[in-house]
């Protein structure tokens, strides 16, 4: 899971619930979680339409979809489909999640050097290694490292600035962190109003 800290309170980031495969601490119904394992093990097998299927089925059973990994990974699935990336890349980032979730996070992390490595400009090998490095393994410069590598190949992902913004702040640099924060809410969509929100409530905190 991607976590953040709100007044003591876990939020659960939409894109990328690392943990919530081995726990339901994030999961509306044992349905939508176990719609999501499937679909990770379609994928790891290479069978992708039948990942999608399982994928938007996680969807559609969620209480709170946008806090579904699912989101991020139907965007892989698709490029996937669509030969934007090599499907062994895929596969690569399936297994380093699914290795991860099982906190065998060396394996999984090595998985996701592999599908860097096979696809160097694809920014979802990097977002994921990224959100690793700032959740589990509490690498913040090697994470900061990877969203900046991210932003370099999309510069309006948004939930790259929103993932730094954490990171620049857990380091205590306030100037890059509102900077961060800021491009954020300039390129999330209308309907991420909770993150949005949050990033407002943030860069008041850090202006006083």
């Amino acid at each position: 899971m991607f976590y953040r800290q709100k007044n003591s309170v876990v939020i659960c980031i939409f894109i990328f619930i690392l943990l919530s495969l081995a726990s339901n601490a994030c999961f509306g119904s044992n349905l939508e979680e176990e719609y999501l394992l499937a679909g990770v093990e379609n994928a790891i097998q290479g069978r992708f339409k039948e990942a999608k299927m399982d994928f938007n089925k996680s969807l559609e059973v969620s209480n709170e979809p946008k806090l579904n990994n699912a989101n991020v990974y139907l965007q892989i699935i698709e490029d996937a489909i669509n030969q934007k990336i090599k499907e062994e890349t895929a596969t690569y980032i399936f297994k380093g999640m699914n290795h991860i979730s099982r906190w065998d996070v060396n394996e999984g992390m090595a998985e996701l050097d592999k599908a860097i490595f096979n696809e160097p400009e694809y920014k979802y090998g990097y977002f994921l290694r990224g959100i690793n490095y700032a959740t589990i393994i509490l690498d913040h410069e090697k994470a900061i490292f990877d969203l900046k590598k991210v932003l370099e190949l999309d510069p309006q992902f948004a939930f790259a600035y929103y993932n730094i913004a954490y990171e620049y702040k857990n380091i205590d640099n306030k100037t890059e962190a509102i900077k961060a924060f800021k491009n954020f809410i300039k390129y999330a969509p209308p309907e991420d109003e909770y993150f949005i929100k949050d990033a407002e409530e943030k860069i008041r905190e850090l202006e006083k």
